[in-house]
């Protein structure tokens, strides 16, 4: 998630709600806009109400690469000789690096860029406005690097093992399950980057895309959806789904509150890395337990 966006008016940054439409066509829209590829126009107005409405919506942008990685699966599943794979097939290795390109294709792979300025920053060790300067510089050192390469790395392999059992599972006529375990780290990830907008974690800047969105979710609706999550998880693949939710959200309030403690607050490059990161996090939780 990008820092590069800002308010339309620095001067009225908490906005004026008669400049928008409707609340939750806003909201998924917007999201959809800045998260996706997809050609949806979202607000035509960017101040904190826009971001409110935005961030409130972002698991439901996950349900986009979720949808690539179920679709990407279902083909293989189709087209595999041998829908039960054994110790030598490398359908699920494929499957698993075929998930992560076209995740991040269809995120136009903007939460990498956040993970790696992160990883910079806090590899820095230094307080928290030269931490803030590290964020800013548009180069990528070889924490940010590092940190790319190992998150995808420790996904991508969580994905082709969750593959190996999601086919297996749906050749045993199991849909379900393999569908919501599939969707699960991408729409439990953007759960976290709202709940990393919680009110109790400030902006540390007045302008970029923190200042838009950084401290604006009430505690209810980050309740609401991890409530749903964990329904729904808990619901379909039992405790795993359970623990899987319970981790993610566990290691997005550490991380959160290191990031506020090392940096003197959030922004989009946090939002970006926590996506990454509870993705990388969920995915392993689900490939060991599923």
């Amino acid at each position: 998630m990008s820092d590069k966006a800002g308010p339309s008016h620095q001067d009225n940054l908490d906005g004026d709600p008669s400049a928008h439409g409707n609340a939750v066509a806003e909201a998924i829209t917007t999201a959809l806009s800045w998260l996706t590829v997809l050609p949806f126009k979202g607000a035509s107005v960017f101040d904190r109400i826009t971001g409110r409405r935005a961030i409130a919506a972002l698991p439901v942008a996950g349900l986009v690469p979720a949808a690539g990685a179920v679709l990407i699966t279902a083909g293989l599943f189709a087209t595999s000789s041998s829908r039960t794979p054994t110790l030598y097939d490398v359908t699920p290795i494929l499957g698993g690096a075929l998930i992560m390109v076209a995740a991040q294709m269809l995120t136009r792979a903007m939460h990498l860029d956040g993970l790696a300025d992160v990883a910079d920053a806090l590899g820095s060790y230094k307080p928290p406005e030269g931490a803030r300067e590290v964020l800013r510089d548009p180069s990528t050192g070889p924490m940010g690097v590092g940190s790319i390469v190992l998150t995808m790395l420790t996904t991508t392999t969580a994905f082709a093992v969750i593959v190996a059992s999601v086919l297996s599972h749906w050749s045993a006529g199991q849909m379900w399950p393999g569908v919501v375990v599939l969707c699960l780290p991408f729409v439990a990830s953007r759960t976290a980057a709202t709940t990393a907008c919680w009110r109790g974690f400030p902006p540390f800047s007045n302008s970029g895309f923190g200042s838009l969105t950084a401290g604006t979710q009430s505690t209810v609706t980050v309740a609401c959806w991890w409530t749903l999550l964990l329904a729904v998880s808990g619901g379909l693949i039992g405790l795993v789904g359970v623990a899987a939710c319970a981790l993610s959200f566990g290691v997005t309030l550490l991380l959160t509150r290191h990031c506020v403690k090392r940096f003197g607050g959030v922004n989009g490059d946090v939002f970006g890395a926590i996506i990454e990161i509870t993705c990388a996090v969920c995915a392993v939780i689900l490939a060991i337990g599923f």
